[in-house]
């Protein structure tokens, strides 16, 4: 299956998804803001990223471009 992250500020959102898609045979990372999920993205490669589009420190929006920046598809 695939390796997933998952990005949001809200712990108890980060639980479900992780229960939900490792059920689902998927290898679950996760992140709490958008700076650890950019960090984790460039460490692990995940296949898909889940995101929140609005967290504190560096939205959703944000993690997608400078992920697109520095080269991720």
């Amino acid at each position: 299956m695939a390796r997933l992250l998952v990005v949001d500020d809200k712990a108890n959102i980060r639980k479900v998804l992780r229960i939900i898609l490792e059920k689902e045979g998927h290898t679950v990372e996760t992140a709490s803001s958008g700076r650890e999920g950019l960090s984790k993205a460039l460490a692990h490669d995940p296949e898909v990223i889940i995101s929140d589009i609005r967290m504190e420190d560096m939205d959703g929006n944000e993690l997608f471009h400078l992920l697109r920046s520095r080269g991720s598809n």
